[in-house]
């Protein structure tokens, strides 16, 4: 009895492996199908749109990099400043205690 399931399972395996297998085959097929379109889709590099995708997208990196020292020449600015304000702050008091400990402490 034992003998007779053996071939059987052996038999329902290689046929899973089997169904498995090109199941994995036709998904590769499409896949390829799929990527041969986008592929065909695609603008051809001296195309007038193909010259406009790489203009937009070097007005893109233009715009960020304008963009981004702005905002960081903003920020030097921003800190210098407050930092300048509070030494002068730390200036004022330090005249201002020396003035108190001279004139008014007794």
């Amino acid at each position: 009895m034992n003998f007779n399931n053996d071939p059987e399972r052996e038999l329902k395996r290689l046929e899973q492996n089997l169904n498995k297998r090109e199941q994995d085959l036709r998904l590769r097929e499409l896949e390829a199908e799929i990527n041969q379109n986008d592929s065909s889709k695609r603008t051809k590099p001296n195309s007038p749109a193909a010259q406009l995708q790489r203009l937009g997208k070097k007005t893109v990196n233009v715009v960020k990099f304008i963009f981004f020292t702005i905002v960081g020449v903003s920020l030097v600015y921003a800190v210098l400043v407050v930092g300048g304000l509070l030494i002068y702050l730390g200036i004022g008091s330090l005249i201002g205690w020396i003035v108190y400990q001279i004139f008014f402490k007794e």
